[in-house]
């Protein structure tokens, strides 16, 4: 082996054999350029290098993988998308509330970072992000390994009552979306850079199927993945049974949309899912042979009272399945927490999921989905996508399985350092590069000026107040601390 590079050894190091992850007791990792060049325990190291850095308290663990997220409008649905929901909609606030996010080209670049930052400091190291082409310029700066995927549809939601869900149809401007995209990926293809990219039709039911067949195409032509949500809501279910007489699933799989190259962010609501109960079709058929991936993002649903049936059983039936944030908190530590909770919680069985599951697909599960066996592990060749945590801090001790407390456990708080593509971009809980207390004021400044302006861009005139009323009233009236003795 060859001099040069840097030595870190840890208390723990999260090694991969190429079949599984296993826990190295006093492991090392060396680090030369942007790879992984030894993973192993720190004895059996005989090479040479630069610089030895020891951690004896620290475990050192592959980068998480977000297979699915929003990074350019997440921040500002926190402290309004909790405990809310339109009933018309089944409480979902896919299709009244975003018309709330409005922000200019400078705020959005404002709340880009403040997302990249959470990310990073939950041990996120790369990222698919669903929309976000106009501000490759800030992914890039950033560091963090990015997959953008312009989106584009034939249709767009309307519900000007609040009560109907209308789907306004231009099948040219979904056409055109897919030209934009093409040449978005054309101009920034998968690969070496930290910028990769792929196609994006943004959900089933807005898609025609010629611009679903258009995608299939370009897809095959460029060689990219492409990515969509499918079976997200009870009223997608609906809607894809009265216009096409049967699940999403079955739909996408009619075209020929489906593969291993095919992302499918959530497909929670699937036809044996029993809110669905749709028991007539072969969606369980066709994830374990269409060899498609899915992008689980358990929190979103999970507050909305909705839970995948389940995680363990789709890892079980041979279904590929990454971890996705999708919305708010970016938190990948605790979407990991929530995969395996709600697994358990679905089946009424505490080993339906367990930590491994949930470890596996934040890590190697995303890193399949995107054709990449050199992210989401430590093992020679690998890139140097690594995430140091901290088993002395409070939420960590006392350690014997590093894993199971990280994820039943651990918070971003326990995130000492987190490095990608051998660059570190997070240390002493921190991110380098961007002022986080600066970047809190901004978003706070953009979410106070989004929500005074709402009610003027919401059809009935109403406010963030009266589509998801505060926790308590603000305010104190005279008697509110009772009557004086």
């Amino acid at each position: 082996m060859n001099g040069g590079g840097t030595l870190y050894r840890a208390g723990f190091v999260i090694g991969h054999d190429g079949d599984t992850h296993r826990i190295i007791a006093d492991g090392a990792v060396l680090v030369r350029g942007n790879r992984v060049d030894y993973v192993g325990p720190a004895r059996d190291f005989s090479g040479a290098s630069d610089e030895t850095v020891h951690l004896p308290n620290h475990m050192i663990m592959p980068g998480l993988v977000n297979l699915h997220c929003h990074t350019t409008g997440a921040p500002l649905s926190r402290s309004l998308l909790e405990d809310s929901g339109n009933p018309a909609f089944f409480m979902s606030g896919l299709y009244d509330y975003g018309r709330f996010r409005k922000t200019d080209s400078e705020e959005t670049r404002e709340v880009i970072r403040y997302s990249l930052a959470e990310l990073l400091k939950s041990g996120a190291t790369t990222i698919v992000e669903v929309g976000g082409s106009d501000y490759v310029d800030v992914y890039r700066e950033s560091g963090i390994r990015t997959y953008l995927a312009p989106s584009y549809r034939s249709a767009a939601w309307d519900t000007p009552d609040g009560k109907k869900l209308e789907y306004v149809w231009d099948e040219e401007a979904g056409l055109a979306g897919l030209e934009r995209a093409v040449d978005f990926v054309s101009a920034h293809p998968s690969g070496e850079d930290l910028i990769g990219s792929m196609l994006a039709p943004a959900q089933v039911d807005t898609c025609t199927p010629e611009l679903l067949r258009e995608s299939r195409r370009a897809a095959d032509e460029l060689g990219c993945r492409l990515h969509i949500h499918t079976s997200q809501s009870h009223t997608e279910v609906g809607v894809m049974i009265q216009r096409h007489g049967g699940s999403s699933l079955e739909f996408l799989e009619g075209l020929g949309i489906l593969g291993p190259d095919v992302i499918l962010a959530h497909t929670i609501l699937t036809a044996d899912h029993p809110d669905s109960n749709i028991p007539w079709c072969r969606d369980g058929q066709i994830l374990e042979t269409s060899g498609a991936s899915i992008a689980h993002c358990p929190w979103v649903f999970g507050r909305r009272g909705t839970v995948m049936h389940s995680l363990g059983q789709y890892v079980r039936r041979g279904v590929n399945v990454g971890i996705g944030t999708d919305t708010f908190p970016q938190n990948m530590l605790a979407e990991m927490r929530w995969a395996a909770i709600l697994s358990k919680t679905a089946d009424n069985n505490p080993l339906s999921a367990t930590a491994g599951t949930a470890f596996d697909a934040a890590t190697v599960g995303g890193a399949r989905a995107l054709g990449r066996e050199d992210l989401g592990r430590l093992s020679e060749g690998a890139r140097a996508d690594m995430v140091f945590v901290d088993c002395l801090s409070f939420d960590m001790v006392p350690v014997r399985d590093p894993i199971r407390n990280l994820v039943y456990g651990g918070s971003k708080s326990s995130v000492d350092k987190v490095m990608v593509d051998g660059k570190m971009l997070v240390d002493g809980g921190r991110v380098l590069l961007w002022d986080e207390d600066r970047l809190a004021v901004r978003v706070q400044e953009i979410a106070e000026k989004m929500w005074d302006g709402a009610s003027a861009r919401d059809p009935l005139g109403r406010s963030p107040d009266d589509l998801s009323p505060p926790t308590y009233p603000f305010g104190w009236t005279e008697d509110a601390g009772g009557d004086e003795a």
